[in-house]
């Protein structure tokens, strides 16, 4: 998950990572406004997460920071859960992690993310970086779910309407020559996703996905229908095979 425009955290009596990954310890009174975020981690591969207990974070942390450099953050789990976003190793400087929303929906919640990158031309460090984004919230329900978005720094409103547009354009996907999928194809599909246990798009149960979807392609700000994407990976489902 790259994510920029870092806030002056301080002015808002929040608690930050600076570049390097250094942080400050919160006091458990502070909970509900410790934040961190840096470009340095342990965390080398791309990870999504809701840490509810100390035991967690402990062990999350020294995944994180497996020298010990900082110290391990109080937070009052009674209270509050912490939501983390890793944005796997990148090749350069210039990625950062934002949280920019946790919010509750019905018997759920999400938290919206972004990862933002250098865009052209950018001077940037010529060295790899684990950008990160670690943020504590009131007590969340059992079901959250990530939306973490990768754009080009100073492309995200250009993004956004992208997606939005892709609302919009509902049948394009076959006059742009992409084979439609049958009501009979869907059907098999169905079956078989139930009867292996599988999630929604033919993969395992509890795969994470960047963006909390494998189906909205950020290169082009097009949405690939659901059916689509599993035939792609499974083709012999098209013919019931």
């Amino acid at each position: 998950m790259s994510i920029g425009g870092l806030a002056v955290l301080a002015a808002m009596g929040m608690l930050a990572h600076d570049a390097g990954g250094t942080a400050a310890q919160g006091t458990k009174q502070e909970a509900s406004a410790w934040e961190v975020r840096g470009q340095r981690s342990g965390i080398h591969r791309a990870r999504t997460t809701v840490v509810r207990n100390e035991k967690a974070l402990a062990a999350l942390w020294r995944e994180h920071d497996p020298d010990g450099a900082t110290g391990l953050p109080a937070i009052d789990f009674r209270t509050h859960d912490v939501v983390a976003v890793f944005a796997g190793s990148r090749p350069t400087g210039g990625f950062t992690v934002r949280i920019l929303e946790v919010r509750r929906v019905g018997a759920s919640a999400i938290v919206r993310a972004v990862i933002e990158k250098p865009g052209p031309g950018s001077i940037v460090t010529q060295a790899f970086t684990q950008p990160f984004a670690m943020k504590a919230s009131a007590k969340l329900p059992a079901r959250v779910r990530f939306q973490v978005r990768e754009v080009e720094r100073g492309r995200d409103s250009r993004r956004q309407d992208a997606r939005q547009s892709v609302g919009t354009r509902g049948p394009s996907r076959d006059q742009e020559g992409v084979m439609a999928v049958d009501e009979a194809t869907k059907k098999r599909i169905d079956r078989w996703i139930k009867q292996k246990g599988l999630n929604p798009y033919g993969d395992p149960q509890g795969t994470m996905y960047l963006g909390g979807t494998p189906l909205f392609d950020e290169r082009t700000g097009r949405t690939k229908d659901r059916y689509e994407y599993i035939l792609e990976r499974h083709p012999e489902l098209r013919r019931g095979q």
